[in-house]
């Protein structure tokens, strides 16, 4: 049986842009996924942010949610409890979101940094944001197959037979998380 939770509205998060960095200081090289998110109706995510600046790491429970209406909307659910506790629930719709769920599942974990310090990576270097780690163990529902078959669906679109869709998506898939897979020399 699933378990069905809601949240309350302050708590949805949603992704303003986004990007990858790789630095010597997180994931040996690899890439990171960076979220730049809207904070203005989650404030205490905000001021979590601020605080974690001059604090030790902190303290936060992670798992992945699908909406079961139509099973294409994500949702990473962050219940942060230390250095202050709050909740951000983060949505991905996997048609426009789907490479930056799977850098996050293969690189496990993502750097956020509110909309309101920065509108883009590049202007975000060096300013607040805080890096969050997700356990190797939380795993994120059918997660190959919904992709796939969303990748095969978009190939398909674009005017691939089923076959050449199936092997684009493959292909796509491959050749993506080689790179995410790969350290970068720094």
């Amino acid at each position: 049986m699933k378990k069905k939770v809601k949240h309350e509205i302050e708590h949805f998060t949603p992704i303003v842009s986004d990007g990858l960095v790789a630095t010597r200081d997180l994931g040996e090289g690899r890439l990171i996924p960076v979220l730049i998110i809207d904070c203005k109706k989650n404030r205490s995510l905000f001021n979590l942010i601020q605080i974690h600046q001059e604090t030790p790491p902190g303290d936060v429970q992670s798992v992945w949610g699908l909406d079961g209406t139509l099973g294409l909307i994500y949702s990473l659910i962050l219940n942060f409890s230390n250095p202050a506790e709050t909740t951000a629930v983060i949505p991905f719709h996997v048609d426009y979101y789907g490479s930056l769920i799977d850098a996050i599942h293969i690189s496990h974990g993502l750097i956020l940094q509110p909309s309101e310090i920065a509108n883009t990576v590049s202007e975000g270097i060096g300013l607040p944001k805080i890096f969050v780690e997700i356990p190797t163990d939380v795993v994120i529902p059918n997660w190959n197959k919904v992709y796939t078959k969303r990748l095969i669906k978009k190939f398909k679109k674009e005017g691939l037979n089923r076959k050449d869709a199936k092997n684009a998506a493959e292909k796509h898939l491959s050749n993506s998380r080689r790179l995410l897979h790969r350290n970068l020399p720094l």
